[in-house]
Formats: structure tokens, C-alpha cells, sequence
């Protein structure tokens, strides 16, 4: 049921090529089946169902991925984790065999927050309210920001060291940060993705 690593992405090609209630079918059950995986990213896990089931809204109209979608956000709200140190949320992933606490753009934070903000439309308004909330503090408490540019750590509480490895790239770094909240409503998160941005020209290419 994972968006990229599994079978949601052959089942919705072929409902595009030959739109049929048997392959909506398909694809409502592996959404309904990966909402409580415990990668909790956009590869394997919930939030790349989340994701499938905007994107099929968008192409139908139809109410049952509404519904989908709005069961997703209600699980992987229940699975927020808090970092006492940022005073923030944040998800925890289970991959392949190890335990991480990405931000990023694939695996992280952003890459739900990204599905989310696709989807935004689908949930009533207090519930994006508050997860535009959680989205902008997170993002905002855990940048790292020095002389006009601003970066992210790959994982939360990760403590700066020699040892660190400073990403520039779109699953770990600004580039990801930008492109996955360039939709977000408002303008509380302007300057700090401006930075960003500004972050990743100075690097340059990969």
C-alpha cells in the first residue's frame, strides 16, 4: 500500500489509464490498509496514502477519499510525538529495521506536512487551523539560521557536532523545506524560507 515502494502507484496508473469503481476499489483498500504503518513517511508509510488519496479527490471529486484522507490525518495526529527540547512535534519512523526522527523532505516531517497541505481543503477548518499550527512551530523551532541563510538537521534533537553531516538536498535540507511548504497558507514561514532558499543558492549545485 506505500506510494512509492509498493502497489498504490501501479493501482492508480491503471485506474488513469481506465478509470473503473474495480480499480478505485483497489486503491481505497491499500489506502485503508497503510493507515497505521509504522514508517510514518511519505515512501512507505501513512502520510504517501495521505497524499494518494488528495490526489484522487482532486481527480474525482468523490467523497470516499475525503473520507480517507481525514481518517489518515486523525491517525498520524494520534501518533505526534514531542520534542522537549524544541517544544514542538515531530514523527518518529520505523525503517528498515532502525528507528529515526527525520524532518525531511522524503522521510520527515515536511513530506507529511507537504500531504497535508495538498489535502488542506478536505478537513474542517479547526483542524487544518491546528495543523497548520503544529507545522509552522516545528519547521520555525527547528531551523538553523546564521547570516541570512537558514538550514534543518536531518533528525530532531539532533545536537550540531563535527560529526554532523550538513545536507543540502531535497530530502535532507533547505531545498526540501521550500518546495514542501512553498503551498502553506499565510506568510509566517516568508522570511525563514527565504533564508532557506537563500541557503541553498549560496550552496549551489549537489
Amino acid at each position: 500500500g506505500s506510494y512509492l515502494m509498493g502497489d498504490l502507484p501501479l493501482a492508480m496508473m491503471a485506474w488513469g489509464h481506465a478509470p473503473s469503481e474495480d480499480h478505485a476499489d483497489a486503491i481505497d483498500t491499500l489506502i485503508a490498509a497503510n493507515i497505521d504503518h509504522p514508517a510514518r513517511e511519505l515512501m512507505w508509510g501513512a502520510p504517501g496514502s495521505l497524499l494518494a488519496a488528495a490526489l484522487m479527490h482532486r481527480r474525482t471529486g468523490d467523497e470516499r477519499w475525503a473520507v480517507l484522507f481525514r481518517r489518515l490525518a486523525v491517525r498520524l495526529r494520534e501518533q505526534l510525538e514531542w520534542s522537549e527540547r524544541h517544544a514542538c512535534h515531530f514523527w518518529s519512523q520505523d525503517l528498515y529495521g532502525r528507528h529515526f526522527r527525520f524532518l525531511d523532505a522524503v522521510h520527515g516531517f515536511v513530506a507529511t506536512a507537504s500531504a497535508l497541505i495538498q489535502g488542506r481543503h478536505l478537513l474542517a477548518d479547526d483542524d487544518w487551523a491546528e495543523w497548520q499550527r503544529c507545522i509552522e512551530r516545528t519547521v520555525s523551532r527547528t531551523a538553523l539560521r546564521e547570516a541570512g541563510r537558514a538550514s534543518w538537521p536531518v533528525e530532531i534533537d539532533e545536537l550540531p557536532d563535527a560529526k554532523q553531516k550538513w545536507l543540502m538536498q531535497f530530502c535532507h535540507g533547505s531545498p526540501g523545506f521550500v518546495i514542501c511548504l512553498a503551498h502553506l497558507p499565510g506568510h509566517a514561514l516568508d522570511d525563514l524560507l527565504l533564508e532557506a532558499g537563500e541557503a541553498t543558492w549560496a550552496a549551489g549545485p549537489l
